[in-house]
């Protein structure tokens, strides 16, 4: 591996599966546009690749997790967005 973990990866992963639970549709969408148009090194792309393939196959089981979150939200997006620090430095912002 080209200097990224086991634990870079499945980070990523679970990142992918908590955007799609976590924030609405739209925004969701964005980030992970985002998230797959970094350039990266060709090893770390396929798996990144696998990682969105990966939330594909579990996607059934995460748009229900998201249904009962969302049930219970009360803030909107742009409302924590002012509860979050940006930085540079970090690939996916809200």
């Amino acid at each position: 591996e080209q200097g990224f973990g086991w634990r870079e990866v499945m980070g990523e992963r679970h990142n992918m599966r908590a955007l799609l639970k976590n924030y609405e549709p739209a925004n969701a969408l964005r980030a992970l546009m985002e998230l797959l148009s970094l350039r990266q090194p060709p090893r770390r792309k396929l798996a990144q690749m696998k990682n969105f393939a990966w939330n594909l196959l579990l996607l059934p089981d995460t748009l229900r997790q998201r249904w009962r979150i969302q049930s219970g939200r009360r803030r909107s997006d742009s409302e924590l967005k002012r509860l979050i620090v940006d930085r540079k430095d970090v690939p996916i912002r809200l």
